[in-house]
């Protein structure tokens, strides 16, 4: 506000001049000022907005993956099962996975 009162060179105007010049500095800093607040959060929001949905993807990738990992391994200790159970007369076992369809 001092900077637009500088530039209107307060020296030469009356008390009223300058008190209307006062008054008029300040309304325009609090324009620019919430112009220039709700301008930068809006960015900041936006920039919030897109690093969330880049989250979210990743989080769902992770999960599908933790999820067919979970999948893979219940499907390997039931054909360990399998492989054991009808291997269990013999002496070799090859730790060979075997779909048990």
């Amino acid at each position: 506000m001092e900077r637009k009162m500088r530039k209107r060179n307060p020296s030469t105007l009356t008390c009223n001049e300058l008190t209307n010049r006062l008054a008029d500095a300040s309304k325009s800093i609090i324009t620019d000022s919430c112009k220039n607040y709700c301008q930068h959060t809006s960015k900041i929001q936006k920039s919030y907005w897109d690093k969330g949905s880049l989250m979210e993807n990743v989080l769902e990738m992770l999960s599908l993956q933790y999820n067919d990992s979970e999948n893979d391994s219940e499907s390997d200790s039931s054909d360990k099962d399998t492989i054991s159970e009808n291997a269990e007369g013999k002496a070799i076992n090859l730790g060979i996975y075997l779909n048990s369809d």
